[in-house]
């Protein structure tokens, strides 16, 4: 899972990608998990930590979420139970989905997976509690993953001919 602007997923099994099998979302894809009247992608992602802050006395509108991991990482007490709260709303909202595929691991990635260390922990603890006992993991290099699973992914379709575009010109 990818959380920054929004939520983005896709699911493997032996480094293949799966986008069609009952225990898994349409095309792989979490964004739409429906919460409350709503989606995933409202929560889990910046639009979703910056909507929990003014519960946590962060109203102004300048902090972004670096800004309040910053704060966090300082030992600010409201910073660290809003990044708390954002780990257990993960949990409620993706708990159904992964139960049913029962991943092995889950690999967090994107901008807001360079605090993981902050909202993980109760992720993992919600996660648990629920039933799904995957290993929750942070992706070192998210740039390079995303442009590494683009590559495989046009790879491996048949979006890519194998054809010299350029001979035809």
């Amino acid at each position: 899972m990818t959380i920054g602007t929004g939520l983005g997923s896709c699911f493997l099994e032996s480094g293949r990608l799966v986008k069609t099998r009952a225990d898994v979302p349409s095309d792989g894809w979490l964004y739409a998990t429906p919460y409350k009247n709503s989606m995933a992608d409202d929560y889990i992602s910046r639009r979703g930590v910056l909507q929990l802050a003014p519960r946590f006395g962060f109203e102004d509108a300048r902090l972004d979420v670096r800004d309040l991991a910053l704060l966090a990482d300082g030992g600010d007490a409201a910073a660290l139970r809003l990044f708390h709260r954002f780990g257990e709303r993960m949990a409620e909202i993706l708990a159904q989905p992964l139960l049913r595929y029962r991943p092995e691991s889950i690999v967090l990635g994107g901008q807001i997976s360079k605090s993981a260390h902050l909202f993980a922990p109760a992720f993992r603890q919600k996660l648990a509690e629920s039933g799904t006992h995957g290993v929750v993991r942070v992706g070192r290099d998210t740039l390079t993953s995303t442009l590494l699973g683009i590559y495989r992914f046009m790879t491996e379709t048949t979006f890519l001919t194998g054809e010299n575009v350029d001979a035809k010109h």
